[in-house]
């Protein structure tokens, strides 16, 4: 069986161990701002860490909404 790493560290140490505290920094940080201005966390699903490069649309997509927000478009 072949073991997918991060940093050396085995996949699912990371998954059982890393994610969840990712998982709720994230969390936090969506709750800096104003629930009308958060939308987050967003889970951009089937990419690993550069979204911008495995799904370009994805984050095209987001930044729009992003802008369209600011100007109060939404």
């Amino acid at each position: 069986m072949v073991h997918q790493k991060s940093f050396g560290v085995r996949r699912e140490l990371v998954v059982r161990y890393v994610q969840p505290v990712w998982d709720e920094y994230n969390k936090h940080l969506a709750l800096l701002t104003s629930a009308d201005k958060s939308k987050g966390p967003v889970i951009a699903k089937g990419c690993g860490h550069f979204i911008q490069r495995d799904d370009p649309q994805f984050v095209a997509k987001e930044i729009c909404e992003i802008l369209e927000r600011l100007e109060g478009k939404e």
